[in-house]
């Protein structure tokens, strides 16, 4: 009997891959999924109460964002292309986007976070197609060594104003404006820089001031849940492009 209610209470949570049936303190350690038809692992710390760290888990707005790259761009549709992702927890998608071609530098200002990340690049190395490179980088702080790597076409953030306070979306929004400076001073096949951010609401009032802030220099565009996965569309998650304003006037 307990069986059968455990069953049922499964089926009325709605999809995440955060499920609290799998990611508990005693449950799985190793992540595997499937994108264009390859298989990666991702190791994880699952998150526990009190935990200092919440980078070393996989969460929903990294699965979500890496099925869009995959849906977006396709089997090779990043070949050629440099990416930047900050904040990187597991590295789900930045290595995603290296499954679709790019170059790829994945980026966290958190040691036990880059520790885990760089054990589930060795893991996944021989699938991946273009290069992986792992740095630590703290918003607002010196980037010189990770923008000298640039500049990037496309800037990939998932989850990253969850648990954060006020000093670190303006460490944050400092970071992205410089990577967008560095894309405009680049030559004019690098112009086209954009942003993903993938995002699920949760403290919106303190959330809303970023993505305010946020306009004075990117477009923000939202893509439409209609693109997104069947089983994500349910969801409170959100998907933005960021585009910096300064060289769309150009």
């Amino acid at each position: 009997m307990e069986v059968e209610d455990d069953e049922k209470s499964k089926q009325l949570i709605l999809w995440n891959v955060c499920n609290p049936f799998i990611d508990t303190p005693f449950g799985l350690e190793v992540r595997t999924f499937t994108f264009v038809g390859r298989t990666l692992h991702f190791h994880q710390r699952p998150w526990v109460e009190g935990a200092k760290s919440i980078g070393a888990v996989l969460w929903d707005a990294g699965y979500e964002l890496a099925r869009y790259l995959e849906r977006h761009f396709g089997e090779g549709g990043l070949r050629g292309k440099r990416v930047l992702e900050l904040g990187a927890g597991t590295g789900i998608v930045g290595m995603v986007a290296s499954l679709l071609g790019a170059d790829v530098v994945l980026t966290d200002g958190d040691e036990e976070a880059l520790t885990n990340l760089r054990r589930n690049v060795e893991a996944n190395h021989s699938d991946l197609r273009g290069s992986v490179t792992v740095m630590p980088l703290r918003w607002g702080e010196d980037s010189t060594a990770v923008r000298e790597l640039g500049p990037f076409d496309f800037v990939i953030c998932a989850d990253l104003v969850y648990g954060s306070k006020e000093e670190a979306h303006r460490a944050l929004l400092a970071t992205l404006r410089e990577l967008a400076a560095d894309a405009s001073l680049s030559p004019p096949a690098r112009h086209q820089m954009a942003i993903f951010f993938a995002y699920t609401p949760r403290e919106v009032s303190r959330e809303a001031v970023f993505f305010h802030r946020a306009r004075r220099y990117f477009e923000l565009i939202k893509v439409p849940s209609s693109t997104l996965p069947p089983e994500m569309q349910a969801r409170e998650m959100e998907i933005f492009t960021f585009l910096p304003k300064e060289l769309n006037n150009k």
